[in-house]
């Protein structure tokens, strides 16, 4: 008998369609749902898959049949594309599944929203004194109130600034010609991203030219600060072609020292900034200098990939821990946050992880 039926939440389509069309850079690879997959079958529980198409088709599938949990990476709903950059998805599917008594693995639909909407992100952090840019939102697209924001815009954030969607990932519509060094590239920068991402507010940000870090932190009441990743001081601006290229299994990593004063102060930032929103299980959060050096947050992902290439994996493995093990303790950190009881199967994964985890924590 399975020790536990698990509902699989995600978003794919064709190699051939991510291709053609960019705003579905957030649906999953085959192989990314694949590797989940089998990971969660591992811990002997019963696996449902669902590429989830509509809110209809999750309520409909969820009425029909008993799940203990679910594991969600889906961004949103194919039917509604919009979901699936503009910061709803995360956050409605998440509502769905509460809605109907299933405890489910990430954030909270609230904490879901503050993270797929970067200014919400800013206002809450900045509001604890965590650094993040200078920013304004653009939300009107009538050229004549453009032009008078854009002018407003210029009186209090200096070029040169940084355009980029309020919500979403995957850098969608963003790429080297986001940093914008006057009033006509930024007129143009920001109709741009209105043309592909229609009526979605548009962020605009001071840029910082530093060196780019990411760190994911892992739990809840007891969670882990996973080791920090340095992505090369020349990277500039990180588009998903280069994210892309990131991911790739050959590509060297440059990890921080965990004592290293650097890394101690970018771990703090991440945790600091994982109680401050509230989020759950697993984050992942990137971080930027300024031309003094100063840290400032500029993402906060609460779904971050779990492609076998990913950031959160490759932080993982360098402490021992391996790709099935880190899926499994996604689901621990959900069950245990809401006292369930851990299929024995489970229990025995995660202890070997756990005790990596709790002796860097320690030493």
């Amino acid at each position: 008998m399975p020790e536990m039926r698990i509902l699989l939440l995600f978003n794919t389509v064709s190699f051939e369609e991510k291709a053609q069309d960019f705003t579905l850079g957030e649906c999953a690879s085959d192989a990314t749902v694949g590797a989940v997959y089998d990971a969660l079958a591992l811990t002997g529980s019963e696996v449902i898959p669902l590429n989830l198409f509509s809110p209809e088709q999750l309520e409909e599938t969820v009425s029909a049949h008993h799940f203990d949990a679910a594991f969600v990476i889906a961004e949103g709903f194919l039917e509604l594309p919009h979901t699936l950059y503009d910061g709803s998805g995360a956050m409605l599917i998440r509502e769905i599944l509460n809605k109907r008594g299933i405890p489910s693995t990430h954030s909270s639909p609230e904490a879901m929203s503050l993270c797929r909407n970067k200014d919400s992100t800013y206002h809450m952090l900045s509001a604890f004194d965590v650094n993040v840019p200078s920013f304004a939102v653009i939300r009107d697209t009538d050229p004549k109130s453009l032009a008078q924001k854009v002018a407003e815009l210029e009186e209090t954030v200096p070029y040169p600034l940084f355009v980029k969607p309020v919500g979403g990932g995957s850098s969608i519509c963003i790429d080297r010609h986001s940093v914008v060094n006057d009033r006509k590239e930024l007129t143009e920068r920001i109709r741009m991203v209105q043309a592909v991402l229609g009526s979605q507010p548009v962020l605009v940000e001071t840029y910082l030219p530093g060196r780019e870090y990411t760190i994911g932190v892992l739990g809840n009441g007891e969670k882990f600060v996973l080791p920090v990743i340095a992505f090369a001081p020349d990277a500039g601006v990180r588009s998903a072609v280069d994210k892309g290229a990131f991911s790739h299994v050959n590509t060297p990593v440059e990890f921080i020292p965990d004592n290293d004063p650097l890394a101690l102060s970018l771990m703090s930032i991440a945790e600091k900034t994982f109680d401050i929103l509230g989020v759950r299980d697993i984050i992942r959060i990137d971080v930027k200098e300024d031309a003094q050096g100063v840290c400032h947050v500029i993402d906060v992902n609460g779904t971050p990939s779990l492609a076998p290439t990913a950031s959160i994996i490759k932080m993982a493995a360098v402490m021992g821990i391996g790709y099935q093990e880190v899926v499994a303790l996604i689901l621990y950190a959900a069950l245990t946050r809401e006292k369930m009881e851990l299929p024995p199967r489970l229990a025995e994964i995660v202890a070997e992880p756990l005790a990596k985890l709790r002796a860097i924590r320690t030493g």
